[in-house]
Protein backbone atom coordinates (compact mmCIF):
# COMPACT_ATOMS: atom_id res chain seq x y z
CA UNK A 1 0.00 0.00 0.00
CA UNK A 2 1.68 3.06 -1.34
CA UNK A 3 -1.07 5.63 -0.58
CA UNK A 4 -2.86 6.81 2.24
CA UNK A 5 -4.72 4.19 4.37
CA UNK A 6 -8.20 6.56 5.02
CA UNK A 7 -8.34 6.51 1.11
CA UNK A 8 -11.36 4.79 0.40
CA UNK A 9 -10.23 2.79 -2.31
CA UNK A 10 -7.19 2.05 -0.11
CA UNK A 11 -9.40 -0.19 1.87
CA UNK A 12 -9.68 -2.92 -0.75
CA UNK A 13 -5.74 -3.03 -0.53
CA UNK A 14 -6.45 -3.81 2.86
CA UNK A 15 -8.84 -7.05 2.32
CA UNK A 16 -5.89 -9.84 1.98
CA UNK A 17 -5.35 -9.71 5.68
CA UNK A 18 -8.67 -11.38 5.91
CA UNK A 19 -7.56 -13.85 3.75
CA UNK A 20 -4.37 -14.62 5.76
CA UNK A 21 -2.48 -12.22 3.29
CA UNK A 22 -0.03 -10.10 4.21
CA UNK A 23 -0.24 -6.15 3.63
CA UNK A 24 3.01 -4.50 3.19
CA UNK A 25 2.58 -0.52 3.92
CA UNK A 26 4.96 2.15 2.62
CA UNK A 27 5.23 4.96 4.76
CA UNK A 28 5.58 7.70 1.54
CA UNK A 29 5.95 6.93 -1.68
CA UNK A 30 8.91 6.70 -3.48
CA UNK A 31 8.99 5.92 -7.29
CA UNK A 32 12.03 3.39 -6.85
CA UNK A 33 11.69 2.43 -3.14
CA UNK A 34 7.59 1.17 -4.91
CA UNK A 35 9.70 -1.05 -7.02
CA UNK A 36 12.67 -2.20 -4.76
CA UNK A 37 9.28 -3.38 -2.30
CA UNK A 38 7.96 -5.36 -4.95
CA UNK A 39 11.23 -7.11 -5.55
CA UNK A 40 11.79 -7.92 -1.77
CA UNK A 41 8.63 -8.34 -0.66
CA UNK A 42 6.87 -10.53 -3.94
CA UNK A 43 4.50 -8.16 -3.77
CA UNK A 44 1.29 -9.46 -6.54
CA UNK A 45 -1.33 -6.84 -5.92
CA UNK A 46 -1.40 -2.95 -5.39
CA UNK A 47 -3.70 -0.09 -5.29
CA UNK A 48 -2.06 3.63 -7.02
CA UNK A 49 -3.45 7.17 -8.18
CA UNK A 50 -2.03 7.86 -11.72
CA UNK A 51 0.42 10.63 -10.35
CA UNK A 52 2.75 6.92 -8.65
CA UNK A 53 2.74 5.58 -11.97
CA UNK A 54 3.94 8.62 -14.12
CA UNK A 55 7.14 9.09 -11.40
CA UNK A 56 7.91 5.40 -11.83
CA UNK A 57 7.72 5.52 -15.70
CA UNK A 58 9.87 9.11 -15.29
CA UNK A 59 12.89 7.04 -13.35
CA UNK A 60 16.13 6.80 -15.05
CA UNK A 61 16.37 3.70 -17.01
CA UNK A 62 19.16 1.99 -14.19
CA UNK A 63 16.91 2.59 -11.49
CA UNK A 64 13.93 0.65 -13.02
CA UNK A 65 15.94 -2.69 -13.06
CA UNK A 66 14.32 -4.74 -10.11
CA UNK A 67 12.80 -8.08 -10.59
CA UNK A 68 8.66 -7.67 -10.82
CA UNK A 69 8.02 -11.24 -11.44
CA UNK A 70 5.71 -11.23 -9.11
CA UNK A 71 2.93 -8.66 -9.68
CA UNK A 72 -0.29 -9.69 -11.08
CA UNK A 73 -2.61 -6.67 -10.72
CA UNK A 74 -2.09 -2.95 -10.29
CA UNK A 75 -4.97 -1.38 -9.46
CA UNK A 76 -5.55 2.31 -10.70
CA UNK A 77 -8.00 4.52 -9.49
CA UNK A 78 -8.77 8.24 -7.90
CA UNK A 79 -8.35 10.37 -10.97
CA UNK A 80 -8.05 9.45 -15.28
CA UNK A 81 -4.94 7.73 -15.88
CA UNK A 82 -3.38 8.42 -19.53
CA UNK A 83 -3.57 5.88 -22.01
CA UNK A 84 0.35 6.00 -22.89
CA UNK A 85 0.64 5.83 -18.74
CA UNK A 86 -0.81 2.31 -18.81
CA UNK A 87 0.25 0.90 -21.34
CA UNK A 88 4.25 1.80 -20.82
CA UNK A 89 3.50 0.40 -16.94
CA UNK A 90 2.71 -2.90 -18.39
CA UNK A 91 5.55 -2.54 -21.03
CA UNK A 92 8.03 -2.05 -18.22
CA UNK A 93 6.42 -4.45 -15.93
CA UNK A 94 6.73 -6.90 -18.67
CA UNK A 95 10.13 -6.43 -19.26
CA UNK A 96 11.09 -6.78 -15.48
CA UNK A 97 9.19 -10.51 -15.59
CA UNK A 98 6.01 -10.01 -15.02
CA UNK A 99 3.89 -13.01 -16.96
CA UNK A 100 0.77 -10.37 -17.51
CA UNK A 101 -0.18 -6.93 -18.39
CA UNK A 102 -0.76 -5.89 -14.91
CA UNK A 103 -2.70 -2.79 -14.92
CA UNK A 104 -6.42 -2.45 -14.17
CA UNK A 105 -8.48 0.80 -13.34
CA UNK A 106 -11.87 1.45 -11.88
CA UNK A 107 -13.82 4.85 -12.23
CA UNK A 108 -15.76 5.96 -8.99
CA UNK A 109 -16.47 8.15 -6.13
CA UNK A 110 -17.40 8.33 -2.79
CA UNK A 111 -20.86 9.46 -3.29
CA UNK A 112 -21.19 6.66 -6.33
CA UNK A 113 -18.74 4.08 -5.42
CA UNK A 114 -17.63 2.06 -8.33
CA UNK A 115 -18.96 2.89 -11.90
CA UNK A 116 -16.46 1.29 -14.30
CA UNK A 117 -14.13 -1.26 -14.70
CA UNK A 118 -11.02 -1.80 -17.02
CA UNK A 119 -9.42 -5.06 -17.37
CA UNK A 120 -6.32 -6.33 -19.34
CA UNK A 121 -8.66 -8.32 -21.28
CA UNK A 122 -10.86 -5.52 -22.00
CA UNK A 123 -7.83 -3.20 -23.67
CA UNK A 124 -5.99 -6.55 -25.22
CA UNK A 125 -8.99 -7.03 -27.04
CA UNK A 126 -9.31 -3.35 -28.13
CA UNK A 127 -6.07 -1.26 -27.81
CA UNK A 128 -7.88 1.80 -28.06
CA UNK A 129 -9.83 1.27 -24.74
CA UNK A 130 -6.43 2.04 -23.32
CA UNK A 131 -8.07 5.55 -23.41
CA UNK A 132 -11.08 4.55 -21.37
CA UNK A 133 -11.58 4.16 -17.85
CA UNK A 134 -13.47 1.05 -18.18
CA UNK A 135 -16.68 -0.66 -19.29
CA UNK A 136 -19.57 0.91 -16.93
CA UNK A 137 -20.88 -2.16 -15.52
CA UNK A 138 -21.20 -1.94 -12.30
CA UNK A 139 -23.31 1.46 -11.91
CA UNK A 140 -26.11 2.32 -14.79
CA UNK A 141 -24.27 5.14 -16.81
CA UNK A 142 -25.00 7.53 -19.68
CA UNK A 143 -24.44 10.57 -21.25
CA UNK A 144 -26.86 13.47 -21.25
CA UNK A 145 -26.88 16.99 -22.75
CA UNK A 146 -28.16 19.34 -20.35
CA UNK A 147 -28.50 22.08 -23.07
CA UNK A 148 -30.23 20.24 -24.82
CA UNK A 149 -32.32 17.98 -22.54
CA UNK A 150 -31.33 14.87 -24.59
CA UNK A 151 -29.55 11.74 -24.13
CA UNK A 152 -26.54 11.35 -25.85
CA UNK A 153 -25.58 9.11 -28.74
CA UNK A 154 -22.47 6.79 -28.56
CA UNK A 155 -18.99 8.91 -28.92
CA UNK A 156 -21.26 12.09 -28.36
CA UNK A 157 -19.77 13.90 -25.24
CA UNK A 158 -21.90 15.10 -22.62
CA UNK A 159 -22.18 14.73 -18.40
CA UNK A 160 -22.03 11.55 -17.14
CA UNK A 161 -25.29 10.73 -14.95
CA UNK A 162 -25.17 7.80 -12.96
CA UNK A 163 -27.60 5.60 -10.96
CA UNK A 164 -27.41 3.09 -8.35
CA UNK A 165 -28.33 1.79 -5.04
CA UNK A 166 -26.08 3.79 -2.76
CA UNK A 167 -26.51 6.79 -5.37
CA UNK A 168 -30.29 7.12 -3.53
CA UNK A 169 -28.57 6.37 -0.23
CA UNK A 170 -26.55 9.56 -0.92
CA UNK A 171 -29.73 11.31 -2.42
CA UNK A 172 -31.89 10.83 1.19
CA UNK A 173 -29.18 11.67 3.77
CA UNK A 174 -27.32 14.19 2.51
CA UNK A 175 -27.37 18.60 2.17
CA UNK A 176 -28.92 20.29 -0.53
CA UNK A 177 -25.63 20.92 -1.96
CA UNK A 178 -24.97 17.44 -2.72
CA UNK A 179 -29.23 16.96 -3.74
CA UNK A 180 -28.61 19.56 -6.40
CA UNK A 181 -26.40 16.91 -8.16
CA UNK A 182 -29.58 15.27 -9.37
CA UNK A 183 -31.59 15.25 -11.96
CA UNK A 184 -34.53 14.36 -13.02
CA UNK A 185 -35.26 12.63 -16.91
CA UNK A 186 -37.81 11.26 -18.16
CA UNK A 187 -39.21 10.61 -14.57
CA UNK A 188 -36.24 9.10 -13.01
CA UNK A 189 -33.57 10.51 -11.11
CA UNK A 190 -30.23 10.80 -11.91
CA UNK A 191 -26.63 11.72 -10.56
CA UNK A 192 -24.64 14.09 -11.90
CA UNK A 193 -20.50 13.73 -10.64
CA UNK A 194 -19.30 16.70 -12.64
CA UNK A 195 -17.64 14.42 -15.08
CA UNK A 196 -17.96 15.01 -18.74
CA UNK A 197 -17.30 12.15 -20.85
CA UNK A 198 -18.82 9.61 -23.96
CA UNK A 199 -20.26 6.22 -23.91
CA UNK A 200 -18.59 4.27 -27.06
CA UNK A 201 -20.77 1.35 -28.98
CA UNK A 202 -19.43 -1.18 -26.70
CA UNK A 203 -20.72 0.76 -23.27
CA UNK A 204 -16.69 1.64 -22.39
CA UNK A 205 -16.31 5.39 -21.06
CA UNK A 206 -14.45 7.87 -21.89
CA UNK A 207 -13.90 11.20 -20.05
CA UNK A 208 -12.48 14.02 -21.44
CA UNK A 209 -12.67 16.32 -18.51
CA UNK A 210 -14.64 17.59 -15.18
CA UNK A 211 -17.14 20.10 -15.86
CA UNK A 212 -15.94 22.39 -13.23
CA UNK A 213 -12.53 22.32 -14.53
CA UNK A 214 -13.45 22.78 -18.41
CA UNK A 215 -12.11 26.08 -19.64
CA UNK A 216 -14.41 28.17 -21.93
CA UNK A 217 -12.45 30.33 -24.40
CA UNK A 218 -14.01 32.75 -26.75
CA UNK A 219 -17.09 30.38 -26.52
CA UNK A 220 -14.98 27.05 -27.25
CA UNK A 221 -14.94 24.37 -24.79
CA UNK A 222 -11.21 23.47 -24.14
CA UNK A 223 -10.85 20.08 -22.05
CA UNK A 224 -7.54 20.36 -19.60
CA UNK A 225 -6.62 17.24 -19.24
CA UNK A 226 -6.10 16.44 -22.99
CA UNK A 227 -3.52 19.37 -22.64
CA UNK A 228 -1.61 18.02 -19.87
CA UNK A 229 -1.61 14.29 -21.03
CA UNK A 230 0.33 16.16 -24.17
CA UNK A 231 2.57 17.82 -21.76
CA UNK A 232 3.58 14.74 -19.28
CA UNK A 233 4.81 12.93 -21.80
CA UNK A 234 7.76 15.46 -22.30
CA UNK A 235 10.75 13.64 -20.79
CA UNK A 236 11.71 16.91 -18.54
CA UNK A 237 8.00 17.40 -17.40
CA UNK A 238 7.20 15.60 -13.63
CA UNK A 239 4.02 17.10 -13.60
CA UNK A 240 1.55 19.23 -14.82
CA UNK A 241 -1.52 21.03 -14.16
CA UNK A 242 -3.53 23.06 -16.20
CA UNK A 243 -6.44 25.73 -15.11
CA UNK A 244 -8.15 28.75 -16.00
CA UNK A 245 -6.85 31.97 -16.59
CA UNK A 246 -8.56 35.17 -16.83
CA UNK A 247 -8.34 36.80 -20.39
CA UNK A 248 -9.84 40.17 -21.22
CA UNK A 249 -10.61 38.90 -24.57
CA UNK A 250 -11.52 35.42 -24.61
CA UNK A 251 -12.80 35.15 -21.16
CA UNK A 252 -10.40 32.52 -20.15
CA UNK A 253 -7.80 30.77 -21.35
CA UNK A 254 -5.53 27.84 -20.49
CA UNK A 255 -2.49 28.13 -18.51
CA UNK A 256 -0.45 25.44 -17.55
CA UNK A 257 2.11 24.81 -13.94
CA UNK A 258 5.12 23.04 -14.62
CA UNK A 259 7.14 20.84 -12.21
CA UNK A 260 10.28 19.79 -13.99
CA UNK A 261 12.00 17.00 -13.13
CA UNK A 262 15.03 17.36 -10.95
CA UNK A 263 18.08 19.49 -12.64
CA UNK A 264 15.66 19.64 -15.97
CA UNK A 265 14.73 23.23 -17.59
CA UNK A 266 12.64 23.71 -20.32
CA UNK A 267 11.87 27.32 -22.29
CA UNK A 268 8.39 28.38 -23.49
CA UNK A 269 8.80 27.78 -27.56
CA UNK A 270 10.65 24.67 -27.04
CA UNK A 271 7.37 23.25 -24.77
CA UNK A 272 4.75 24.63 -27.39
CA UNK A 273 6.74 23.30 -30.22
CA UNK A 274 6.37 19.48 -28.50
CA UNK A 275 2.68 20.52 -27.70
CA UNK A 276 2.19 21.21 -31.52
CA UNK A 277 3.68 18.51 -33.10
CA UNK A 278 1.96 15.90 -30.52
CA UNK A 279 -1.18 17.45 -32.04
CA UNK A 280 -2.50 20.53 -29.87
CA UNK A 281 -3.31 23.49 -31.74
CA UNK A 282 -5.05 27.11 -31.62
CA UNK A 283 -6.90 27.50 -28.18
CA UNK A 284 -5.75 23.98 -26.76
CA UNK A 285 -1.90 25.24 -26.77
CA UNK A 286 -1.42 26.85 -23.08
CA UNK A 287 -1.47 30.52 -23.45
CA UNK A 288 0.56 30.75 -20.05
CA UNK A 289 3.38 28.86 -18.42
CA UNK A 290 4.66 28.72 -14.82
CA UNK A 291 7.49 26.74 -14.12
CA UNK A 292 6.93 25.78 -10.22
CA UNK A 293 8.59 23.78 -7.70
CA UNK A 294 6.50 21.57 -6.15
CA UNK A 295 3.09 21.06 -7.01
CA UNK A 296 0.90 20.57 -4.40
CA UNK A 297 -0.70 17.37 -3.77
CA UNK A 298 -3.09 15.61 -1.10
CA UNK A 299 -1.67 12.64 0.11
CA UNK A 300 -4.31 10.63 -2.17
CA UNK A 301 -1.99 12.36 -4.93
CA UNK A 302 -4.13 14.18 -6.59
CA UNK A 303 -3.24 17.98 -7.41
CA UNK A 304 -4.92 20.69 -5.48
CA UNK A 305 -6.06 22.58 -8.61
CA UNK A 306 -8.67 25.04 -6.42
CA UNK A 307 -5.78 26.11 -4.44
CA UNK A 308 -3.68 26.95 -7.96
CA UNK A 309 -6.34 28.26 -9.99
CA UNK A 310 -6.96 31.26 -6.65
CA UNK A 311 -3.49 31.49 -6.70
CA UNK A 312 -2.61 32.04 -10.72
CA UNK A 313 -5.91 32.54 -12.39
CA UNK A 314 -4.34 36.56 -12.97
CA UNK A 315 -1.40 34.97 -14.92
CA UNK A 316 -1.71 36.91 -17.98
CA UNK A 317 -1.17 40.04 -15.17
CA UNK A 318 2.94 41.04 -15.52
CA UNK A 319 3.29 41.62 -11.56
CA UNK A 320 2.17 38.09 -11.24
CA UNK A 321 5.00 36.18 -12.71
CA UNK A 322 6.82 38.35 -9.50
CA UNK A 323 4.78 36.00 -6.75
CA UNK A 324 5.60 32.87 -8.42
CA UNK A 325 8.39 31.63 -6.45
CA UNK A 326 6.32 32.39 -3.04
CA UNK A 327 3.01 30.81 -3.79
CA UNK A 328 3.84 27.33 -3.80
CA UNK A 329 5.80 27.40 -0.32
CA UNK A 330 6.11 25.11 2.46
CA UNK A 331 3.05 24.77 3.94
CA UNK A 332 0.96 23.49 0.86
CA UNK A 333 2.29 19.89 1.14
Amino acid sequence: IPGPLYHSGVQAAVAPLYLGGTVVVIKKFDAEHFLKTIEKERVNFTFVAPTMLERILKLPEEKCKYDLSSMKVIVCAGAPCPDYVKANINGLFREQGASVNVFSEYYGSSEALMISILRPKDYEEKPERYKSVGKAIVSETRIYNHEKKAWCAAREIGHVLIRNPRIYQVQAGNSDDINASFFEVDGVYWYDDGCIGYLDEDNFLYLTSRSKDMIISGGVNVFPTEIENVIKQHADVMDVVVIKVDDGDLGEVPGALIQMVDGKSIDESELITFCKEKGLYGFKLPKHIRIIDKLPKSDAGKIRKSELEKEFHHLNLPESAGNVPNAIGEGVD
